[in-house]
């Protein structure tokens, strides 16, 4: 799901608040209780502010669909879930997939790379972990294809247990430029539990990135932050000695 296709309404939504109390400043009724002036500037922040929202939008679904048309493909499987902190349902942040796959050049014994994909929900059922999906990518963007992902989400992939094992480190593809790829420790593979029984092993602390709490957690699951609120996960950055 592509983050212009939310940015574009939303920003409509600013644009059209904008010329709508820029018109106000013209009535008479607000000329008898303010300056126009200050009427038409605090309009014309909201209408600078949605313009921008929707630009942005727009170019985002033009990256999307040039990803899509231009990207390379790659099959994978959906190794783990991460927060969108951008879009929030009912209060919750929606799911990020990340996606693990193989160099396309080596096939099932080259070096395991992975993408972010955002989903605009969460929706676990619809994508569960180990399902099978075909991405594209393109410099830094990726993009689920999802007129595939309904009729392959079952399928065996070759060497689908290398992707999936906790103890085989990836790279991100879809890093932003300048910056080191650190991959997760690969403990975390689920929002909940995981693929780990409650209790089999034991607790690890670890720094919420939220608030620099400390916080402790299984292997292999996600917890709420008590002191901000945020989802908590054991990353390399995040880890106690």
């Amino acid at each position: 799901m592509n983050e212009g296709k939310f940015m574009i309404p939303f920003g409509s939504i600013f644009v059209a608040c904008g010329i709508f109390i820029m018109c106000l400043a013209f009535t008479d009724s607000v000329k008898e209780q303010t300056s126009p002036v200050v009427v038409l500037l605090f309009g014309g922040v909201f209408l600078a502010a949605g313009l921008a929202v929707v630009v942005g939008g727009i170019k985002s679904v033009k990256r999307g669909m040039e990803t899509l048309k231009f990207g390379k493909r790659y099959t994978g499987k959906i190794f783990r879930y991460e927060s969108d902190p951008g879009i929030r349902i009912n209060g919750m942040p929606a799911i990020i997939l990340v996606v693990r796959f193989f160099d396309e050049t080596e096939s099932v014994i080259g070096n395991i790379r992975e993408v972010w994909i955002k989903t605009g929900g969460r929706n676990m059922k619809k994508y569960a972990i180990g399902n099978t999906i075909e991405v594209a990518v393109n410099g830094n963007d990726a993009q689920m294809i999802s007129k595939s992902y309904k009729s392959i989400k079952d399928a065996y992939l070759p060497g689908q247990e290398r992707l999936m094992s906790h103890t085989e480190m990836s790279v991100r593809m879809d890093a932003p430029q300048g910056q080191t790829s650190i991959p997760e420790y690969n403990y975390n593979s689920d929002m909940t539990m995981g693929s780990y029984p409650a209790g089999s092993l034991s607790t690890k602390d670890v720094l919420c990135p939220g608030c620099g709490g400390v916080v402790s957690l299984a292997p292999g699951s996600r917890v709420i932050c008590p002191g901000c609120g945020r989802e908590v996960g054991l990353t390399i950055e995040n880890m106690i000695v």
